[in-house]
């Protein structure tokens, strides 16, 4: 009986594609798996969150938020392009980077060490010991989780969507564990950091090993792969740094408390964001097997699809939203009309325009994209947070992403 549903299940999802032009079966499975990360994600960031929001100082929290924007920021002067590769080398079938992508995430992370070690000693001359033992422990376990990490990558390749949710399971719900835990005992964002950092080294390190085993890539490689990977670091140093800056300005220009407030404000929506990305997530090893006209022919319809289907979302997260903070983060209600509007950005989060960039190696398309989004976001967001605070940074980040949506448009039709 489950065998015959299963097939009559398969054959509906098949006689689908003839309007959707999309591999429903796959979509299905590997869309169910990405799907499953994304909400295991979601709620251990909701089940810390609530307990940062009850039991934890906003302006220990700021601080907190703070030094992982750092971390973030200094992860960009790492092979850090070397993700996008990996998926698009091992979707095609050539799975030697993965075991020298490892060394080469820990070899091009010197940067990250050295910068760290420096930011560290500096906090440390000006008597403040919290931060520079922060910058510390950046510079001791970042780089290596540079290079286990990679094993989410190599599942993405390898469209093996249901381990790569069973161990994104684990994944977050460990550190949110043992992170809730701390947070009940102490209102030390060092000691958090702490926690935080050992808990996702060690198991990005255990996965990395059991991929390796489970799968055993083979040693081929793809000189054009690497080049592109130093491509892709490159391009995302200036995404990197418009990522996280907003956090670093709120910090040093208005403290750790309205950090807190911004952080708050933007969660939800950021989550939404993350599964709106899913169709990217999915499409990147597919379209590394096609051609680019034969993709082409399609793409626009998927991206109107995703920009449909995100109204709905919006119009409910604005009416809803009032209740989630009443009951679930009273202490930071001031950041209910900000999260209502921030929420609009999702409208233009497919990102599957990049996607067809990153699996078909379009450099040019990457560069030019990533500089003109980014660079705008850059110049945007200090003049919003000087001359209208928080405001101006919501706006901001909304504009540059807009703008950023169509560049890569236009990029896409006139991409050969």
């Amino acid at each position: 009986m489950i065998t015959k549903m299963k097939q009559k299940g398969h054959d509906l999802l098949r006689k689908s594609e003839k309007y959707t032009k999309t591999d429903m079966v796959y979509l299905a499975k590997g869309g169910s798996g990405l799907f499953l990360i994304k909400i295991t994600t979601a709620l251990a960031a909701l089940g810390t969150a609530i307990l940062f929001a009850n039991f934890f100082p906003k302006e220990a929290y700021g601080n907190y938020k703070y030094v992982l924007s750092l971390a973030g920021i200094l992860g960009a002067f790492s092979l850090s392009g070397i993700t996008t590769a990996i998926i698009q080398a091992v979707a095609r079938g050539k799975e030697g980077i993965y075991r020298k992508g490892f060394s080469l995430g820990i070899k091009w992370s010197l940067p990250v060490f050295i910068i760290s070690a420096i930011g560290s000693i500096y906090y440390f001359t000006q008597n403040n010991t919290d931060l520079g033992l922060s910058l510390l422990l950046i510079a001791i376990f970042v780089p290596i989780k540079n290079g286990a990490i990679l094993y989410r990558f190599f599942l993405i390749g390898k469209k093996d969507f249901g381990t790569l949710a069973n161990y994104s399971f684990f994944y977050n719900f460990l550190p949110a564990f043992t992170v809730g835990l701390a947070i009940l005992f102490t209102d030390s964002f060092v000691k958090i950091l702490l926690t935080t950092f050992i808990i996702d080294t060690i198991i990005s390190l255990f996965f990395y090993f059991r991929v390796l085993k489970k799968y055993n890539p083979n040693n081929i490689e793809d000189s054009k792969t690497y080049q592109y990977s130093k491509h892709m670091s490159i391009i995302n140093i200036l995404d990197v740094i418009a990522t996280y800056i907003d956090k670093i300005l709120i910090f040093q220009w208005m403290g750790a408390t309205q950090l807190a407030v911004y952080t708050f404000a933007t969660a939800i929506p950021e989550q939404i964001r993350s599964l709106m990305k899913m169709a990217a997530t999915l499409a990147t090893p597919k379209l590394a097997t096609r051609e680019l006209i034969e993709i082409k022919k399609v793409i626009f319809k998927k991206i109107l699809y995703l920009v449909l289907i995100s109204i709905p979302i919006i119009i409910a997260y604005v009416l809803i939203a009032p209740v989630i903070f009443k009951y679930l983060f009273p202490a930071y209600t001031e950041s209910v009309l900000f999260s209502q509007v921030f929420i609009i950005i999702i409208v233009v989060e497919g990102g599957l325009a990049g996607s067809v960039f990153k699996a078909k190696m379009l450099v040019k398309e990457s560069y030019i994209s990533n500089i003109i989004g980014n660079i705008l976001k850059l110049i945007l967001l200090p003049f919003g947070i000087l001359y209208y605070g928080l405001w101006g940074l919501i706006v901001a980040r909304i504009i540059s992403r807009f703008v950023s949506f169509l560049v890569a448009l236009v990029l896409l039709i006139k991409s050969k």
